[in-house]
Order: C-alpha cells, then structure tokens, then sequence
C-alpha cells in the first residue's frame, strides 16, 4: 500500500474521520458554490437601480448616540432628497455633543440604499471618514446602528440612532 493509499483509509478507531478523498470532494463543492455566488452577485451593474425598498423620502429628526470610543449625544436632522428604485440619498445636519459639553457640528451627504422593504443602508461622508448607517423603518421611525470608518478603512467610532419622520 502506497501513502496516498494510507492517507485515504480510514484509521482505526476513528470511523467518523471522512477521507482525503472525500474532504478534497467537499472543499471543490464548496468552491463551485462559492465561485456561482460571486458570479451572480457580480451580475448588476452601477446603473442597476434594485426594486424600490421602504419609502423615506422627506425630512427626519436624528438622535444619536454615540457609544465608542467615548460617549457623545448627537441631534439633528436627515433630509432624504433621492429615492430612484433602491438607490437613495441626501444630507445630514446634526451636532454632536461630548461628555465635556463641547459641541461640533457635522454635516455632508449620504447615499445608500434600501434592502428591502424595511431596511436602509447609507453611508454619510463627513470629511476624512463615514459613518455607515443600517436601520430599521418601522411606520415613521427609524432606527438602527452606524461605525465611523476612517479613509484607511478602519473603524474609529460607533453608535445608535433614531429617527422620526417629520410631518
């Protein structure tokens, strides 16, 4: 008996070990899944547009907590300007409050889109990072997380948020 032989038996004692042989099966099954799944998710294009999700367009009232690296409060307002099939976007206006009671204004556009027919996703760009927002609609509110990425890509900061829609 060769090695590659000794290799795919089983050993004894050990009867639920699969074989070489069989994990070599699964790894290329694996694989073909995986490649047919990049394959159909890299189908659609930039200008594809999605189905319309949730409704948001209008003006929203923001609260925010912020919860790392330090404890901040942030109120303000969204204003969603675009809403063209799943694609969206607008601006934000908040400030943001620290501990210390020193205040900051921050304020940029965001764009993103609705996943489905509650869920937004949208990234707000406020200079050298963004905060990515993923939130809930639920009637006329909104709630949900966001971490602040820096331009190398890396998280600086976290939080919650809610929203209201503005009548």
């Amino acid at each position: 008996m060769n090695q590659e032989e000794r290799d795919d038996s089983p050993r004894s004692g050990d009867a639920s070990r699969p074989s070489a042989s069989s994990c070599k099966a699964s790894v290329r099954r694996l694989a073909v899944v995986a490649i047919a799944l990049i394959v159909s998710g890299g189908c659609s294009s930039t200008s594809d547009l999605g189905t319309s999700g949730v409704p948001v367009l209008g003006t929203w009232s923001y609260a925010g907590q912020q919860v790392a690296p330090n404890a901040a409060s942030l109120t303000g307002s969204l204003l969603f300007t675009e809403q063209t099939g799943a694609r969206i976007g607008g601006s934000t206006d908040v400030v943001e409050s620290d501990a210390r009671g020193q205040q900051r204004r921050l304020a940029g556009p965001f764009s993103g889109r609705t996943v489905d027919s509650t869920t937004v996703d949208f990234e707000l760009v406020l200079g050298a990072v963004t905060r990515r927002h993923v939130g809930r609609v639920k009637a006329d509110s909104l709630t949900g997380t966001w971490v602040e990425s820096s331009t190398s890509g890396l998280p600086t900061a976290s939080g919650t948020f809610r929203a209201a829609r503005v009548r």
